[in-house]
């Protein structure tokens, strides 16, 4: 029979504080790197979303515009609108191409159906949740085209932004910052609606 024995041999008190500065020290690392990546996540996840609402806003915005149409309305008190309107930092006009519409009355036994829509581009100040402004380049609708003294606009999106400017283009080959241009319209072939509108948005996180 073989007997083995083995001398008790234990840690002194330094090893022990050695071995836990290491795994202290690794500890904190791995608990960085793991907090970069979540916040590096936060932020690739918000600038998505952000991007996503600019992407969204910009093609609606180019729907709307090649949609617009030659048809004046009236505001809360009656007053007539121009079919298209705007300065340096808004639009209004009236468009086709609503998809979402509501059901109005039945027109020979079949539902009618609103077909043309009124739609705002604006740029505003917006109350942020530190109880601050923010710049905001929203887009506001009007369920009906010639509205009551009940009728209120929806914004329906809204993008963060620094600056905006809007120009418009007459089929007199003039630039303006307003619309419609009063120099033209006493011009030959004079139209409701420009030939082009250039809007220039500046944005925090993409630029212009």
């Amino acid at each position: 029979m073989c007997r083995y024995g083995f001398k008790g041999q234990g840690f002194t008190l330094l090893e022990v504080l050695i071995a836990l500065s290491i795994f202290a020290l690794i500890s904190v690392g791995s608990f960085q790197l793991i907090s970069a990546s979540v916040n590096y996540q936060q932020r690739s996840e918000e600038r998505m979303a952000g991007f996503k609402s600019v992407s969204k806003m910009l093609s609606l915005m180019e729907s709307d515009l090649l949609q617009s149409l030659e048809r004046p309305v009236r505001d809360d008190y009656g007053d007539s609108l121009a079919a298209f309107s705007g300065d340096s930092a808004s639009i209004e006009f009236t468009h086709g191409g609503w998809s979402n519409r509501p059901v109005g009355i039945e027109v020979g036994g079949r539902p009618a159906h609103a077909t043309l829509q009124r739609t705002v581009y604006r740029f505003e100040f917006s109350n942020d949740e530190q109880g601050g402004y923010q710049n905001l380049w929203s887009r506001q609708r009007w369920d009906v085209l010639d509205r009551v003294q009940s009728s209120r606009s929806q914004i329906s999106l809204g993008i963060l932004v620094e600056r905006v400017s809007v120009r418009y283009l007459s089929h007199g080959k003039i630039w303006s910052n307003h619309w419609p241009v009063t120099i033209d319209a006493s011009q030959e072939g004079y139209r409701a609606l420009p030939l082009a509108v250039e809007v220039e948005l500046s944005l925090a996180k993409f630029g212009e």
